[in-house]
């Protein structure tokens, strides 16, 4: 007999859309400043993308850290 398939469901409300958008504003406009911030001061192409990708996952990291919230959810136990 063949189990049961699992369908998950992903529901996203206006606020996670919302907050999904900013983090990708937030990545393009840093990471381009950012990137020709970098390629201004050392004129290389390849410390003007780490630089890029490092600052822009930097200042994501740091405003996932000021959001965080942990929520516990009780799990009954069988029996």
């Amino acid at each position: 007999m063949a189990k049961p398939r699992k369908v998950f469901v992903l529901y996203i409300n206006g606020k996670t859309l919302k907050s999904v958008k900013s983090l990708v504003l937030i990545d393009l406009l840093l990471g381009t400043g950012f990137y020709f911030a970098a390629k201004i001061m050392t004129s290389s192409l390849l410390i003007a993308s780490l630089g890029s990708m490092a600052g822009s996952e930097g200042v994501k990291w740091r405003l996932r850290r000021q959001r965080t919230r942990v929520i516990t959810v009780p799990v009954k136990k069988p029996g």
